[in-house]
């Protein structure tokens, strides 16, 4: 999984909305959803926010599957 596809995973299994997120975050919804599209990357700041708003860790969020 990628940065988006792990924040929409991890977004949805706490039942959260791309609103309630992106107003959290002082954002628009769709740039939640252009982050979870992987169309928009979060900077530093916007992450560690996301990771707040998520009870999460940064690494939860920038994990990604080894191909081998």
């Amino acid at each position: 999984m990628n940065v988006g596809e792990n924040i929409r995973t991890i977004r949805t299994a706490q039942g959260l909305t791309l609103e309630q997120v992106g107003n959290s975050l002082g954002v628009s919804k769709q740039f939640i959803l252009q982050l979870e599209k992987g169309l928009r990357t979060p900077n530093l700041s916007q992450l560690l926010e996301i990771c707040d708003i998520l009870c999460c860790t940064p690494n939860d969020i920038l994990k990604t599957e080894r191909k081998n």
